[in-house]
């Protein structure tokens, strides 16, 4: 999102691009899911038990993950995204 956001053309591509990311998450979730019903060995273990898991915490302060974030609130809050809502989680 941030790099699409300093041009105009990226800013036009930017509902597409996201757009693209949702669907190849949802196939690639879909796909797990599939996976962890033939092997329930495959699933992943709990995030705690990583050694970045500390990173990972200092990283949810980051900007960009605040914009991933707000993102995926307003799209949930929305059915498509509510500007207003999106705006609102970036700034408080």
């Amino acid at each position: 999102m941030i790099l699409n956001s300093k041009s105009l053309w990226g800013m036009i591509r930017l509902p597409y691009v996201l757009s693209y990311i949702k669907e190849s998450h949802r196939i690639e979730q879909q796909q797990y899911q599939e996976r962890i019903k033939k092997n329930p060995k495959l699933k992943l273990p709990p995030l705690e038990s990583y050694a970045d898991y500390k990173e990972a915490i200092q990283i949810k302060n980051y900007t960009s993950y605040k914009l991933g974030e707000g993102l995926i609130a307003a799209n949930r809050a929305g059915g498509g995204g509510n500007i207003a809502l999106f705006a609102q989680s970036l700034c408080g």
